[in-house]
């Protein structure tokens, strides 16, 4: 089995400048991933890709199947049994922070960030580009590294 290697990667230094390497450490940038899992997680479950535009809709069949399992299918929020999500980690380092799918998920979200063509299981699976950052994440980055420089 393949897994493919889903990670988002950002040269804090190059967004903020010198002020990052005055407060760098392996605990803001362990906070600052946790802020960035919170944040994509709580995005995708309002049904909004990274770029603010909502989801295309469930396929009939798979809201279907959805329906039949208890979950709901009016929003497009990318859970079906939280395995994907309980699978969304970070690691941080003094100078920076990985935050990625872990395991067998990651193949899960690869596939539906970027969408996958004649899927044996479930057919065509379109692109829904949950994972990455968009500017509000960048200035939630910048509040956490401000709320570091003042102490907090």
């Amino acid at each position: 089995m393949i897994d493919f290697e889903t990670t988002i990667t950002t040269d804090l230094a190059k967004l903020f400048g010198g002020i990052v390497r005055r407060v760098a450490n392996q605990t803001l940038f362990g906070r600052i991933g946790a802020l960035l899992s919170f944040r994509i997680k709580r995005r995708t479950e309002r049904g909004v890709d990274v770029h603010g535009r909502p989801f295309e809709p469930y396929s009939d069949s798979w809201a279907e199947e959805r329906a039949a399992k208890g979950r709901q299918t009016g929003t497009v929020d990318l859970n079906f049994s939280g395995r994907m999500w309980a699978a969304l980690q970070h690691e941080a380092a003094s100078d920076s922070v990985e935050v990625f799918f872990a395991g067998h998920e990651a193949t899960r979200a690869h596939g539906l960030n970027y969408g996958v063509r004649n899927n044996a299981y479930s057919g065509e699976v379109p692109q829904r580009e949950f994972f990455g950052l968009d500017a509000s994440d960048h200035n939630a980055i910048g509040r956490e590294i401000v709320r570091s420089l003042r102490g907090g």
